[in-house]
Protein backbone atom coordinates (compact mmCIF):
# COMPACT_ATOMS: atom_id res chain seq x y z
CA UNK A 1 0.00 0.00 0.00
CA UNK A 2 2.65 2.31 1.19
CA UNK A 3 5.23 1.86 -1.89
CA UNK A 4 1.83 2.08 -4.11
CA UNK A 5 1.12 5.71 -3.23
CA UNK A 6 5.00 6.49 -2.88
CA UNK A 7 5.41 5.50 -5.98
CA UNK A 8 2.00 7.30 -7.50
CA UNK A 9 3.64 10.42 -5.85
CA UNK A 10 6.34 11.02 -6.87
CA UNK A 11 5.03 11.16 -10.44
CA UNK A 12 2.71 14.00 -10.00
CA UNK A 13 5.58 16.25 -10.22
CA UNK A 14 8.06 14.57 -12.92
CA UNK A 15 10.13 17.83 -13.13
CA UNK A 16 10.86 17.97 -9.30
CA UNK A 17 11.64 13.61 -8.89
CA UNK A 18 14.06 14.21 -12.14
CA UNK A 19 15.76 17.02 -9.93
CA UNK A 20 16.39 14.36 -7.19
CA UNK A 21 17.07 11.63 -9.35
CA UNK A 22 19.83 13.54 -11.35
CA UNK A 23 21.20 14.40 -7.87
CA UNK A 24 21.87 11.13 -7.32
CA UNK A 25 22.40 9.72 -10.66
CA UNK A 26 25.71 12.55 -10.41
CA UNK A 27 26.69 12.23 -6.58
CA UNK A 28 26.90 8.17 -7.58
CA UNK A 29 28.73 8.96 -10.73
CA UNK A 30 31.01 11.62 -9.19
CA UNK A 31 31.80 9.31 -6.47
CA UNK A 32 32.56 6.61 -8.04
CA UNK A 33 34.46 8.16 -10.65
CA UNK A 34 36.58 10.41 -8.58
CA UNK A 35 37.10 7.61 -5.95
CA UNK A 36 38.47 5.60 -9.43
CA UNK A 37 40.81 8.16 -10.42
CA UNK A 38 42.25 8.61 -7.04
CA UNK A 39 43.09 5.38 -6.57
CA UNK A 40 44.20 4.96 -10.28
CA UNK A 41 46.49 8.13 -9.78
CA UNK A 42 47.79 6.53 -6.24
CA UNK A 43 48.78 3.00 -7.98
CA UNK A 44 50.36 4.89 -10.91
CA UNK A 45 52.53 6.57 -8.50
CA UNK A 46 53.48 3.63 -6.58
CA UNK A 47 53.79 1.12 -9.12
CA UNK A 48 56.73 3.48 -10.94
CA UNK A 49 58.23 4.27 -8.03
CA UNK A 50 58.23 0.22 -7.01
CA UNK A 51 59.48 -0.39 -10.54
CA UNK A 52 61.66 1.56 -11.04
CA UNK A 53 64.37 2.78 -8.36
CA UNK A 54 62.40 0.98 -4.81
CA UNK A 55 61.72 -2.26 -5.30
CA UNK A 56 59.52 -4.27 -2.79
CA UNK A 57 62.48 -5.47 -0.51
CA UNK A 58 66.12 -4.39 0.19
CA UNK A 59 68.68 -7.04 1.85
CA UNK A 60 71.54 -4.95 3.40
CA UNK A 61 74.26 -5.01 5.68
CA UNK A 62 73.00 -2.71 8.63
CA UNK A 63 76.27 -1.22 8.65
CA UNK A 64 75.76 -0.37 5.19
CA UNK A 65 71.92 1.21 5.92
CA UNK A 66 73.33 3.45 8.23
CA UNK A 67 76.77 4.81 6.94
CA UNK A 68 76.24 4.15 3.20
CA UNK A 69 80.42 2.98 3.36
CA UNK A 70 81.27 0.85 0.44
CA UNK A 71 83.11 -1.58 3.05
CA UNK A 72 79.93 -2.85 4.27
CA UNK A 73 79.57 -5.33 1.69
CA UNK A 74 77.24 -8.36 2.04
CA UNK A 75 78.43 -11.79 2.42
CA UNK A 76 77.72 -15.39 0.51
CA UNK A 77 75.73 -13.57 -1.69
CA UNK A 78 76.04 -16.42 -4.47
CA UNK A 79 74.42 -18.50 -1.30
CA UNK A 80 71.71 -16.02 -0.94
CA UNK A 81 70.74 -15.33 -3.91
CA UNK A 82 70.40 -19.47 -4.80
CA UNK A 83 68.32 -19.05 -1.10
CA UNK A 84 65.96 -16.73 -2.45
CA UNK A 85 65.55 -17.71 -5.47
CA UNK A 86 63.82 -21.23 -4.34
CA UNK A 87 61.11 -18.94 -2.22
CA UNK A 88 57.59 -19.34 -3.89
CA UNK A 89 56.93 -15.61 -2.84
CA UNK A 90 60.07 -14.26 -4.71
CA UNK A 91 59.50 -13.51 -8.92
CA UNK A 92 63.11 -12.57 -9.11
CA UNK A 93 65.91 -10.46 -7.21
CA UNK A 94 69.02 -9.22 -8.37
CA UNK A 95 72.27 -7.83 -6.76
CA UNK A 96 73.32 -4.25 -6.55
CA UNK A 97 77.08 -2.62 -6.03
CA UNK A 98 76.31 0.89 -4.73
CA UNK A 99 78.27 4.16 -4.37
CA UNK A 100 78.15 7.67 -3.20
CA UNK A 101 80.28 10.00 -5.01
CA UNK A 102 80.20 13.04 -7.54
CA UNK A 103 79.45 13.00 -11.56
CA UNK A 104 81.66 15.86 -13.17
CA UNK A 105 81.79 17.29 -17.03
CA UNK A 106 83.40 19.90 -18.13
CA UNK A 107 80.33 22.29 -17.30
CA UNK A 108 79.59 21.28 -13.93
CA UNK A 109 79.46 18.69 -11.01
CA UNK A 110 76.94 17.46 -8.70
CA UNK A 111 76.47 14.65 -6.13
CA UNK A 112 74.96 11.10 -7.25
CA UNK A 113 74.29 7.80 -6.01
CA UNK A 114 76.04 5.45 -8.52
CA UNK A 115 73.94 2.35 -8.98
CA UNK A 116 76.48 -0.76 -10.09
CA UNK A 117 73.59 -3.26 -11.60
CA UNK A 118 73.80 -6.54 -13.11
CA UNK A 119 71.86 -6.00 -16.77
CA UNK A 120 70.06 -9.93 -17.00
CA UNK A 121 68.46 -9.83 -13.48
CA UNK A 122 68.01 -5.87 -12.54
CA UNK A 123 65.60 -5.52 -15.61
CA UNK A 124 63.92 -8.58 -14.21
CA UNK A 125 63.58 -6.36 -11.34
CA UNK A 126 62.79 -3.07 -12.57
CA UNK A 127 61.62 -1.10 -15.07
CA UNK A 128 64.38 1.40 -15.15
CA UNK A 129 64.98 0.48 -19.07
CA UNK A 130 62.09 1.39 -20.30
CA UNK A 131 62.17 4.71 -19.75
CA UNK A 132 65.20 5.20 -22.12
CA UNK A 133 64.71 8.53 -24.10
CA UNK A 134 67.79 8.41 -26.26
CA UNK A 135 70.45 5.88 -26.81
CA UNK A 136 70.29 2.32 -25.30
CA UNK A 137 70.16 1.13 -21.46
CA UNK A 138 73.39 -0.71 -20.19
CA UNK A 139 74.69 -3.87 -22.04
CA UNK A 140 77.71 -6.37 -21.58
CA UNK A 141 79.50 -5.13 -25.45
CA UNK A 142 81.39 -2.55 -24.25
CA UNK A 143 83.51 -1.39 -20.53
CA UNK A 144 82.61 1.67 -18.50
CA UNK A 145 78.99 2.85 -19.60
CA UNK A 146 77.04 4.97 -17.80
CA UNK A 147 73.05 5.80 -18.18
CA UNK A 148 71.94 8.84 -16.84
CA UNK A 149 68.59 10.87 -16.39
CA UNK A 150 67.75 13.71 -18.55
CA UNK A 151 67.76 16.45 -16.44
CA UNK A 152 71.08 15.81 -15.10
CA UNK A 153 72.71 15.44 -18.65
CA UNK A 154 71.50 18.99 -19.61
CA UNK A 155 73.09 20.08 -15.75
CA UNK A 156 76.11 18.35 -17.17
CA UNK A 157 75.65 19.81 -21.01
CA UNK A 158 76.51 16.21 -22.02
CA UNK A 159 74.91 14.22 -25.02
CA UNK A 160 75.12 10.46 -25.85
CA UNK A 161 78.74 9.14 -26.20
CA UNK A 162 80.04 12.02 -24.05
CA UNK A 163 82.53 11.06 -21.44
CA UNK A 164 81.92 12.08 -17.60
CA UNK A 165 84.19 11.33 -14.29
CA UNK A 166 83.23 9.47 -11.48
CA UNK A 167 84.71 9.75 -7.94
CA UNK A 168 83.57 8.00 -5.35
CA UNK A 169 84.83 5.99 -2.29
CA UNK A 170 86.82 2.63 -2.08
CA UNK A 171 86.04 -0.27 -0.04
CA UNK A 172 89.49 0.14 1.73
CA UNK A 173 88.71 3.84 2.19
CA UNK A 174 90.24 5.61 -0.31
CA UNK A 175 89.14 7.75 -2.81
CA UNK A 176 89.45 6.97 -6.81
CA UNK A 177 87.88 9.02 -10.04
CA UNK A 178 87.04 7.21 -13.28
CA UNK A 179 85.62 7.80 -16.42
CA UNK A 180 82.34 6.75 -17.99
CA UNK A 181 80.89 7.14 -21.44
CA UNK A 182 77.40 7.79 -21.21
CA UNK A 183 75.48 5.52 -23.47
CA UNK A 184 71.76 6.48 -23.10
CA UNK A 185 69.85 9.08 -21.16
CA UNK A 186 66.29 8.05 -19.74
CA UNK A 187 63.49 10.07 -18.59
CA UNK A 188 61.74 8.09 -15.67
CA UNK A 189 58.13 9.46 -13.97
CA UNK A 190 60.22 11.15 -10.89
CA UNK A 191 62.28 13.83 -12.38
CA UNK A 192 63.84 14.74 -8.60
CA UNK A 193 65.48 10.93 -8.40
CA UNK A 194 66.45 11.44 -11.99
CA UNK A 195 69.01 14.11 -10.93
CA UNK A 196 70.36 12.03 -8.32
CA UNK A 197 71.47 8.53 -9.20
CA UNK A 198 73.37 7.21 -12.50
CA UNK A 199 73.72 3.67 -13.51
CA UNK A 200 76.47 1.56 -14.48
CA UNK A 201 77.59 -1.90 -14.98
CA UNK A 202 78.26 -3.80 -11.70
CA UNK A 203 81.48 -5.28 -12.88
CA UNK A 204 82.85 -1.92 -14.01
CA UNK A 205 81.80 -0.16 -10.38
CA UNK A 206 83.28 -3.39 -8.57
CA UNK A 207 86.86 -3.09 -10.38
CA UNK A 208 87.28 0.57 -8.98
CA UNK A 209 85.09 0.32 -5.87
CA UNK A 210 88.09 -2.79 -5.21
CA UNK A 211 86.07 -5.56 -4.62
CA UNK A 212 84.95 -8.25 -7.14
CA UNK A 213 82.58 -9.98 -5.24
CA UNK A 214 81.02 -6.50 -3.34
CA UNK A 215 77.36 -6.21 -3.26
CA UNK A 216 75.93 -4.09 -0.99
CA UNK A 217 72.28 -4.94 -1.87
CA UNK A 218 69.74 -7.95 -2.89
CA UNK A 219 66.86 -5.91 -4.30
CA UNK A 220 63.86 -8.46 -4.42
CA UNK A 221 60.38 -8.52 -6.86
CA UNK A 222 57.80 -10.15 -5.21
CA UNK A 223 54.61 -11.73 -7.11
CA UNK A 224 52.23 -9.35 -4.24
CA UNK A 225 53.85 -5.65 -3.52
CA UNK A 226 51.51 -6.02 -0.33
CA UNK A 227 53.56 -9.74 0.60
CA UNK A 228 56.55 -6.98 1.13
CA UNK A 229 55.91 -6.45 5.34
CA UNK A 230 55.04 -10.39 6.03
CA UNK A 231 58.07 -11.46 3.66
CA UNK A 232 60.36 -9.33 5.70
CA UNK A 233 58.62 -10.61 9.03
CA UNK A 234 58.92 -14.13 8.32
CA UNK A 235 62.30 -14.56 7.09
CA UNK A 236 64.19 -11.46 9.16
CA UNK A 237 64.66 -14.15 12.30
CA UNK A 238 66.93 -16.27 9.95
CA UNK A 239 69.33 -13.81 8.84
CA UNK A 240 72.99 -13.09 9.95
CA UNK A 241 73.15 -10.81 13.06
CA UNK A 242 74.84 -8.21 10.70
CA UNK A 243 72.18 -8.04 7.63
CA UNK A 244 68.53 -6.28 7.91
CA UNK A 245 65.55 -7.07 5.36
CA UNK A 246 63.60 -3.62 4.70
CA UNK A 247 60.51 -3.63 2.81
CA UNK A 248 59.29 -1.05 0.54
CA UNK A 249 57.32 0.80 3.70
CA UNK A 250 60.63 1.18 5.35
CA UNK A 251 62.64 2.25 2.79
CA UNK A 252 60.29 4.36 1.14
CA UNK A 253 58.08 6.10 3.75
CA UNK A 254 56.41 8.66 1.69
CA UNK A 255 55.32 6.00 -0.18
CA UNK A 256 53.58 3.95 2.72
CA UNK A 257 52.26 7.39 3.76
CA UNK A 258 50.21 7.63 0.47
CA UNK A 259 49.13 4.42 0.43
CA UNK A 260 47.92 4.19 3.51
CA UNK A 261 46.00 7.65 3.45
CA UNK A 262 44.37 6.88 -0.20
CA UNK A 263 41.09 5.49 1.66
CA UNK A 264 40.89 8.73 4.03
CA UNK A 265 41.26 11.06 1.17
CA UNK A 266 38.80 9.13 -0.65
CA UNK A 267 35.86 9.10 2.15
CA UNK A 268 36.97 13.18 2.51
CA UNK A 269 35.75 13.42 -0.79
CA UNK A 270 32.69 11.50 -0.64
CA UNK A 271 31.73 12.88 2.31
CA UNK A 272 32.08 16.45 0.59
CA UNK A 273 29.79 15.06 -2.16
CA UNK A 274 27.20 13.53 0.17
CA UNK A 275 27.36 16.75 1.85
CA UNK A 276 26.24 18.41 -1.40
CA UNK A 277 23.76 15.36 -2.00
CA UNK A 278 21.97 15.39 1.09
CA UNK A 279 21.28 19.25 1.18
CA UNK A 280 19.74 18.77 -2.24
CA UNK A 281 17.68 16.24 -2.00
CA UNK A 282 16.41 17.71 1.55
CA UNK A 283 15.48 21.06 -0.09
CA UNK A 284 13.71 19.50 -3.36
CA UNK A 285 11.49 17.18 -0.29
CA UNK A 286 11.00 20.16 1.59
CA UNK A 287 9.86 21.80 -0.82
CA UNK A 288 7.15 18.87 -2.01
CA UNK A 289 6.27 18.88 1.58
CA UNK A 290 5.11 22.89 1.40
CA UNK A 291 3.32 22.21 -1.85
CA UNK A 292 1.47 19.02 -0.35
CA UNK A 293 0.30 20.64 2.93
CA UNK A 294 -3.41 20.86 2.15
CA UNK A 295 -3.39 16.93 0.73
CA UNK A 296 -1.49 15.76 3.97
CA UNK A 297 -3.70 17.77 6.36
CA UNK A 298 -6.79 16.19 4.40
CA UNK A 299 -4.89 12.76 5.14
CA UNK A 300 -4.52 13.15 8.37
CA UNK A 301 -8.22 14.67 8.79
CA UNK A 302 -9.82 11.08 7.51
CA UNK A 303 -7.69 9.19 9.81
CA UNK A 304 -3.93 8.60 8.05
CA UNK A 305 -2.10 8.07 11.34
CA UNK A 306 1.38 10.35 11.66
CA UNK A 307 3.71 7.16 11.45
CA UNK A 308 1.88 6.01 8.15
CA UNK A 309 2.87 9.68 6.52
CA UNK A 310 6.45 9.60 7.86
CA UNK A 311 6.86 5.86 6.18
CA UNK A 312 4.91 7.38 2.85
CA UNK A 313 7.38 10.23 2.89
CA UNK A 314 10.51 7.79 3.32
CA UNK A 315 9.36 5.78 0.84
CA UNK A 316 9.21 8.39 -1.86
CA UNK A 317 13.05 9.23 -0.93
CA UNK A 318 14.15 5.92 -0.76
CA UNK A 319 12.61 5.31 -4.45
CA UNK A 320 13.75 8.21 -6.35
CA UNK A 321 17.56 6.77 -4.98
CA UNK A 322 17.14 3.42 -6.05
CA UNK A 323 16.04 5.08 -9.19
CA UNK A 324 19.14 7.60 -9.02
CA UNK A 325 21.94 5.01 -7.54
CA UNK A 326 21.51 2.13 -10.51
CA UNK A 327 21.91 4.76 -13.45
CA UNK A 328 24.40 6.36 -11.92
CA UNK A 329 26.21 3.54 -11.33
CA UNK A 330 26.26 2.57 -15.05
CA UNK A 331 27.11 5.67 -15.91
CA UNK A 332 29.99 5.66 -13.48
CA UNK A 333 30.85 2.42 -15.07
CA UNK A 334 30.87 3.19 -18.71
CA UNK A 335 33.24 6.75 -17.56
CA UNK A 336 35.89 4.14 -15.50
CA UNK A 337 36.15 1.38 -18.28
CA UNK A 338 36.43 3.82 -21.24
CA UNK A 339 39.50 6.03 -19.14
CA UNK A 340 41.32 2.94 -17.89
CA UNK A 341 41.42 1.51 -21.26
CA UNK A 342 42.40 4.96 -22.93
CA UNK A 343 43.58 6.23 -19.82
CA UNK A 344 43.53 10.15 -18.86
CA UNK A 345 46.10 12.12 -20.62
CA UNK A 346 47.54 14.91 -18.05
CA UNK A 347 50.82 15.92 -20.47
CA UNK A 348 49.69 19.72 -19.74
CA UNK A 349 50.83 18.87 -16.35
CA UNK A 350 53.68 16.72 -17.26
CA UNK A 351 56.39 18.90 -15.18
CA UNK A 352 54.47 19.42 -12.14
CA UNK A 353 53.67 15.43 -12.35
CA UNK A 354 57.03 14.71 -12.32
CA UNK A 355 58.19 16.47 -9.87
CA UNK A 356 56.07 14.60 -7.70
CA UNK A 357 57.26 10.64 -9.35
CA UNK A 358 54.23 9.91 -11.50
CA UNK A 359 53.61 9.87 -15.53
CA UNK A 360 51.63 12.23 -17.45
CA UNK A 361 49.09 9.29 -18.87
CA UNK A 362 46.32 7.73 -15.50
CA UNK A 363 44.87 4.84 -15.51
CA UNK A 364 42.02 4.96 -12.98
CA UNK A 365 41.24 1.89 -11.25
CA UNK A 366 37.84 0.59 -9.00
CA UNK A 367 38.00 -1.24 -6.30
CA UNK A 368 34.49 -2.93 -5.34
CA UNK A 369 35.13 -2.16 -1.65
CA UNK A 370 34.37 1.86 -3.14
CA UNK A 371 31.42 0.90 -4.59
CA UNK A 372 29.95 -0.65 -1.92
CA UNK A 373 30.75 2.49 -0.16
CA UNK A 374 29.69 4.75 -2.11
CA UNK A 375 26.28 3.44 -2.78
CA UNK A 376 26.23 2.78 1.16
CA UNK A 377 26.75 6.88 1.63
CA UNK A 378 24.36 7.81 -1.35
CA UNK A 379 21.07 5.82 0.40
CA UNK A 380 22.32 7.10 3.88
CA UNK A 381 22.16 10.58 2.76
CA UNK A 382 19.37 10.05 0.76
CA UNK A 383 17.57 9.05 4.55
CA UNK A 384 19.44 11.65 6.17
CA UNK A 385 17.46 13.91 3.72
CA UNK A 386 14.35 12.50 4.23
CA UNK A 387 13.76 12.55 7.85
CA UNK A 388 13.52 16.83 7.98
CA UNK A 389 10.93 17.05 5.75
CA UNK A 390 8.93 13.75 6.72
CA UNK A 391 9.14 15.05 10.44
CA UNK A 392 7.82 18.59 9.30
CA UNK A 393 4.99 16.56 7.60
CA UNK A 394 3.70 14.65 10.73
CA UNK A 395 3.54 17.82 12.53
CA UNK A 396 1.56 19.26 10.39
CA UNK A 397 -1.92 20.49 11.98
CA UNK A 398 -4.80 18.99 9.60
CA UNK A 399 -7.43 22.40 10.22
CA UNK A 400 -4.87 24.82 9.33
CA UNK A 401 -2.87 23.03 7.09
CA UNK A 402 -6.46 21.95 4.82
CA UNK A 403 -7.28 26.09 5.37
CA UNK A 404 -4.08 26.99 3.34
CA UNK A 405 -4.58 27.41 -0.10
Amino acid sequence: MILHLAWKNIWRNPVRSLVVIAAVVVGVWAGVSISAFSNGMTLHYLNSQLDTYVGHVSLQTKAFNEERSAEFSLGNVDSLLEFYSNDSTVKTLTPITLADGMIASANYSSGIQIRGIDIATDTLVFKTYQYITKGKYLSDSFKNQIVIGEKLAEKLKSGLRSKVVLTFQRVDGTITSAAFRISGILKTPNSTLDQMRVFVNREDLQKYVGGENTTHELSFRLYDANYAKTFTANHSPLLAKSDTLLNWFQIAPELAYVDSSLDLTLYIFMGIIVLALTLGILNTMLMAILERKRELGMLMAIGTSRPFLFKLIMSETLMLSCIGAPLGLFIAYLTVYFTSTYGINLSGFTEGLAMYGMGNVIYPDLKIDYIIGITSFIFIAAVLAAIYPAVKAIKLKPLEAIRQH
